[in-house]
């Protein structure tokens, strides 16, 4: 689940692509203040052709993985925020937890059936502090200890539950 809705905030897998081109900009910036227009054409000069046609292939195929990475992660994206927006347009509130008891994905309706505010919540959240919550806003009655347990003990013997 992606902006707005999301328990935590994604991390850009942006951030890589950016930082790395930025990194390979200055580093091209400061090859060119340092050894001028005239030492960067020596420099080239100098080295074999073959070694030139195997950077230059090294550099066209680490473009084409990028192009590739960009192309695979907007896909991804796109997939995303379809599901995100099938599970906050469903009238049911919806909750998952992993096998640990850590919260995995809930959708907008059950935060609001339990008078809570998205930023309370986050991925990977233990249904305790879940619990604990809800009892603070009057959602949920029984203790969160024994509840917990009664679901990790239906988790270990195989069943779910729905409510």
């Amino acid at each position: 689940m992606l902006r707005g809705h999301t328990l935590a905030k994604i991390v850009r897998q942006w951030g890589f692509v950016i930082s790395t081109g930025a990194a390979g900009f200055v580093a091209g910036m400061a090859g060119f203040i340092v050894l001028g227009l005239d030492g960067i054409f020596q420099a080239l000069n100098d080295i074999p052709t073959a070694a030139v046609g195997a950077a230059l292939s090294v550099l066209l195929a680490l473009a084409a993985l990028a192009i590739g990475a960009l192309i695979a992660l907007a896909r991804q994206r796109f997939r995303n925020r379809q599901a995100r927006i099938a599970l906050n347009n469903m009238s049911q509130g919806l909750c998952m937890f992993d096998g640990a008891a850590r919260l995995v994905l809930c959708n907008m309706r059950y935060i609001e059936m339990h008078h809570l505010r998205r930023e309370q919540l986050r991925h990977g959240m233990p249904l305790r502090e879940l619990l604990v919550l809800r009892r603070q806003t009057g959602t949920f009655s029984d203790d969160p200890d024994r509840y917990v347990a009664a679901c990790l003990k239906h988790v270990a013997e195989g069943r779910t539950e729905a409510r």
